[in-house]
Parts: structure tokens; C-alpha cells; sequence
């Protein structure tokens, strides 16, 4: 595909098309922002003077068709990101605290029927 390569502005979210910068060096480049949408492997690499494809930290959502496909065919460093881990992660939490608050309860049960078995003797 030869998509447009935009790079992202973090700060607005505002995306700039990056056609005809190809003048400029890739320090030139970078030093405008590091952040990119879209685009094309073959044109990032060019713009970037990549030559080997670990120079490249590409980060994505979909665990296929960003990280293992990236990984493979480009040799691309990949990041996951998941958005739901975080709240999966507060879940797990919650559900440690109930089993914890279980334990202790069913000791308490142990102990207290100890202690009348104690007081029938």
C-alpha cells in the first residue's frame, strides 16, 4: 500500500501529512517529532535512513497485524499496548482481596468451632 505517513502532534492529536519533506535529513526530521500514523514501511525507512529494521519501535493495539506481522516481516522492536489490561488488572485485585477476605473468614470458622468444641469438653 502507499499510504500517506502523517506524524502525530501528542499534544493536540493533530496529524501533518509528511510529503515533500523528503529534502530535509533524517535528524532534521526526527527532531520535529517522533510520533507517525499510516504511511508505508518502504517510505519510513527512506525517510528515516533506516537500515536495519531494529532501529524501528513500532507500537501497536492488535496483537497480529501490528506486532507479529511488523515483527517478522520487518524486523521491527514491537510494543503491545492493551487497553483493557488495566482494568482486567483491577479485576485480578478485587478478586484477591475476596479469596483473602475468604481465607481469613474460614480460619475464623475453624478457630470459633475449635473454641466451642473447647467449651463442650
Amino acid at each position: 500500500k502507499n499510504l500517506a505517513l502523517y506524524r502525530v502532534n501528542v499534544d493536540s492529536k493533530a496529524l501533518y501529512n509528511t510529503e515533500g519533506m523528503r529534502d530535509q535529513s533524517s535528524t532534521e526530521f526526527l527532531a520535529e517529532g517522533k510520533f507517525f500514523q499510516g504511511g508505508n514501511w518502504n517510505h519510513l525507512h527512506e525517510m528515516l535512513g533506516v537500515r536495519n529494521g531494529a532501529e524501528v519501535l513500532y507500537v501497536g493495539d492488535h496483537l497480529y497485524s501490528d506486532v507479529l506481522l511488523s515483527k517478522r516481516t520487518l524486523g521491527w522492536r514491537t510494543m503491545l499496548i492493551i487497553p483493557e489490561l488495566e482494568n482486567e488488572i483491577l479485576i485480578r485485585q478485587l478478586e484477591i482481596e475476596r479469596e483473602n477476605l475468604i481465607d481469613n473468614l474460614r480460619l475464623t470458622r475453624t478457630e470459633t468451632e475449635e473454641w466451642i468444641a473447647s467449651l463442650n469438653a
